[in-house]
């Protein structure tokens, strides 16, 4: 539909001889036709951004263009270095689903060629009511096969397979975009991933925003190779740092083992979902996580929440409460370099004395011996299971 969309507006561009841009009815760009010559700085704007300025869309309310049923000639306003254009609105069953906007600041555009863009305008509004119903419909699809019981997971799937949004037995693999403490609202995280997101993304993936995080079902070739889940949660992951207002600060993401019947995309869900909190919990693994490569952290994310912190506390805490902050970024990072003294020194820019001073006093406030192998996996352990429980503050990197 989007093609059909783009070549209408590039038809109508080239009929009337005018730069055409369609929008949504915020005002966010859909697809526009050739604009050779000179245009302003909002139609600009707007296209580099896919959005229009705000204090533009204030002008523009205030025109009436909101409430407008047919074209509506907007006089130019030079206080703003605005142009003079016309909207028309894209309208089906008397409801609005955008606007076709035209630049025309010399006035050259005849009655006759308004009706015939008004005409198309018909069109191009059943166009955005079904591309909007089938974006609604896949993300309801979508949602109850990741969270739904089993007679409705059978039946989304079932649904998805006889449109053929999803070929039968083709591989999926699911991705979850983690979006904590986000201060854009969902509303506005949606408008982003079906607006920018919509040139990140290829059509085929499905996309449904949920409370902090949003899930991607990927289709995969045949090979089930995961590069095309990891290309939309990379281009996806910049869409939300870059494109969303207030900006998104932290974005982590996860990524499922590839999967090849529908009605087990819950399980392809909560292994993309545990892997993004490894990736929030622990950078140095992110910011895309995938599941098939966290190797022991499948086990350990895997434990129950509200159990992570209790089985790492009080390791943690008789180290953390020595009253010396460098004991445990020293034990960790020399655990994660395979005990390699001279790899955790110069990863922590310290003389290989003073690692070996903090590993003494490591082993004297916490009772056990780095020189025993299942005392170093008890002391590993607990500080990945502290990181995932949010006990110990998170650190970048870590030695290699």
């Amino acid at each position: 539909m989007h093609a059909d969309l783009q070549r209408i507006v590039d038809d109508l561009t080239e009929y009337v001889g005018l730069p055409i841009q369609l929008t949504d009815v915020r005002l966010d760009s859909i697809v526009f036709g050739p604009h050779g010559g000179e245009i302003d700085w909002i139609r600009r704007e707007s296209l580099l951004l896919r959005r229009t300025p705000h204090q533009v869309r204030a002008l523009l309310e205030r025109s009436g263009v909101f409430s407008a049923i047919g074209p509506l000639r907007i006089p130019a306003d030079p206080d703003q270095g605005m142009w003079s254009r016309v909207a028309v609105p894209t309208r089906w069953h008397n409801i609005t689903y955008g606007y076709l906007w035209i630049l025309d600041n010399v006035q050259v555009l005849t009655d006759h060629q308004l009706q015939h863009v008004a005409d198309l305008g018909a069109e191009i509004g059943r166009l955005l009511h079904a591309m909007q119903r089938a974006r609604h419909v896949d993300a309801s699809r979508l949602s109850d096969l990741v969270a739904a019981p089993l007679d409705v997971r059978q039946r989304a799937a079932a649904e998805l397979l006889e449109s053929g949004t999803i070929p039968p037995r083709s591989p999926v693999a699911a991705v979850v975009l983690a979006h904590p403490a986000a201060e854009a609202t969902p509303d506005d995280l949606e408008t982003v991933l079906w607006d920018v997101g919509t040139d990140a993304l290829p059509r085929a993936v499905l996309r449904v925003v949920e409370p902090n995080h949003t899930v991607l079902l990927v289709p995969l070739p045949r090979s089930g190779d995961l590069q095309p889940a990891r290309s939309a949660a990379a281009r996806l992951r910049r869409v939300y740092l870059n494109a969303t207002h207030p900006p998104l600060l932290t974005v982590v993401a996860g990524i499922s083992d590839p999967h090849t019947e529908l009605v087990e995309v819950h399980a392809a869900y909560r292994q993309a979902k545990l892997a993004a909190r490894v990736a929030e919990s622990l950078p140095e693994l992110g910011p895309v996580a995938e599941w098939g490569r966290l190797g022991a952290f499948r086990a350990l994310v895997s434990i129950p929440t509200d159990q992570v912190g209790a089985l790492a506390s009080s390791v943690v805490r008789s180290i953390m409460d020595a009253g010396d902050p460098s004991l445990l970024p020293t034990l960790e990072a020399y655990l994660d370099s395979g005990c390699d003294m001279k790899c955790t020194s110069a990863f922590l820019n310290v003389h290989r004395g003073t690692v070996y001073y903090r590993l003494r006093k490591v082993e004297t406030v916490s009772g056990l011996h780095l020189h025993d192998g299942l005392d170093r996996l008890a002391l590993h352990l607990s500080i990945k299971l502290g990181r995932l429980a949010g006990i110990i503050p998170h650190r970048n990197g870590g030695p290699h």
